[in-house]
């Protein structure tokens, strides 16, 4: 699952905490390659969180890194002298193992950036042509649009956006929250 965060100016925070709900006696533990995983107590690996990445928005690499806090991923973005917009990608999911699903929980600053069509819409479509070529960068787009209106109705609910992704080819699925990171 990949999630992109714009950041679009200085004043943006430069961590971005992302809780994770790991099986029962499961632990989230960093990786040598700088990414993480969630680790059954049998000591088997369930899920790998690549290493984070982060661009400016002339294509420069931005300094990042994860730090773990219990059950939650913290993104750490240096975007200081950065142009902006920059975006980094966490990888990152609330996944249920079980049925083959992620969910993806934005902030109450993230969901009104997207509510609002400021997530730096020329950076994402950057991202997204980078990750996905052309033709899935035009997809990725669509599905752009598709967190734009999902996030314009969490906010109408005073709500942040939650996105359901599954494993299994069907379509995300937008909905709504309000704990952890979302303080309307």
């Amino acid at each position: 699952l990949q999630v992109l965060v714009v950041i679009d100016g200085p004043d943006a925070p430069t961590e971005y905490r992302f809780e994770l709900t790991v099986p029962p006696g499961a632990l989230l533990r960093s990786t040598d390659d700088g990414g993480a995983e969630v680790v059954r107590p049998d000591g088997v690996a369930v899920s790998h969180i690549a290493p984070p990445w982060a661009v400016d928005a002339d294509g420069v690499a931005v300094s990042t890194s994860y730090r773990i806090e219990g059950d939650t991923l913290v993104q750490l973005v240096d975007h200081v002298d950065a142009a902006y917009p920059v975006v980094a990608d966490p990888n990152i999911g609330n996944c249920d193992w079980y049925q083959g699903a992620c969910t993806v929980y934005f902030s109450t600053i993230e969901t009104r950036r997207i509510a609002e069509g400021t997530i730096g819409f020329s950076a994402l479509a950057a991202a997204c042509t980078l990750a996905a070529g052309p033709y899935g960068g035009a997809a990725c787009l669509a599905g752009g649009a598709y967190l734009v209106l999902g996030a314009q109705n969490a906010r109408a609910q005073n709500k942040c956006l939650k996105v359901r992704v599954y494993a299994w080819g069907l379509p995300p699925v937008a909905g709504s929250y309000t704990k952890g990171t979302c303080s309307t």
